[in-house]
């Protein structure tokens, strides 16, 4: 009697434990469908992006985007940048959501196609944990350009010379505000193992009173210097 119920019991756990894994990955992957469209609904994302769907694969995600019309005229390394913008956005949101979406560690890809072009966006670099350290790489009809390229392109020296040149609501260069919150924020977190939602909250008001700006122009800022996404 006593081993038909150890058996019954463990067989309830083990039921358990497996619907409990099958919610988590239900609600994981829901949280990271609701960083999709919070990313492409960025302005410059919405600009060139009309719609998109998904499909996994074990440890891969392929984010299928279907483009504006025209995109294919634009230079490579703005196809770059906004491939680039896009895919480092999604992953940084996933790793800042709490607790963080394991999403942000698999091999997300992007594709598009437009006007008799293909194009594939993924990232090489081999530690998917750090979101910051990227080697992108665009496939434009299985020619590549890559990260290191995209830096050294005149069209990205272009795009820094017009970015530096930007002020905020408040007259400060957004230079000075985007290297301030940099270093304030890695000041406050230099001995902590864990990120805290404190922390950013704290970051943004030392902002708005020194700066005398708002929430959402300091995010702005962090978006257009940190993706390059206006």
């Amino acid at each position: 009697m006593r081993k038909k119920y150890l058996f019954f019991a463990f067989s309830i756990c083990v039921v358990a434990a497996l619907f409990l894994s099958y919610a988590c990955g239900e609600m994981t992957r829901a949280q990271f469908v609701y960083e999709v469209e919070n990313v492409l609904n960025e302005h410059q994302a919405k600009l060139h992006i009309k719609g998109y769907s998904l499909s996994y694969k074990n440890n891969d995600i392929a984010l299928h985007i279907k483009l504006r019309d025209g995109f294919s005229q634009n230079p490579p390394e703005k196809q770059f940048m906004i491939f680039s913008s896009i895919h480092r956005k999604l992953r940084y949101n996933l790793k800042q959501d709490y607790p963080y979406n394991y999403f942000y560690q698999k091999n997300i890809s992007i594709t598009a196609y437009d006007d008799g072009v293909d194009y594939h966006f993924e990232d090489t670099y081999p530690n998917k944990k750090l979101v910051y350290m990227t080697n992108g790489i665009l496939s434009i009809n299985k020619k590549r350009l890559t990260r290191q390229e995209f830096l050294r392109s005149p069209y990205f020296a272009d795009y820094l010379e017009q970015l530096k040149k930007r002020k905020t609501s408040s007259g400060y260069p957004e230079q000075e505000v985007y290297e301030y919150l940099l270093s304030f924020h890695k000041t406050l977190t230099i001995n902590k193992k864990e990120r805290k939602d404190m922390d950013g909250d704290l970051v943004i008001e030392v902002l708005k009173d020194r700066f005398d700006i708002s929430g959402k122009e300091i995010a702005d800022i962090f978006n257009r210097w940190t993706f390059y996404l206006d």
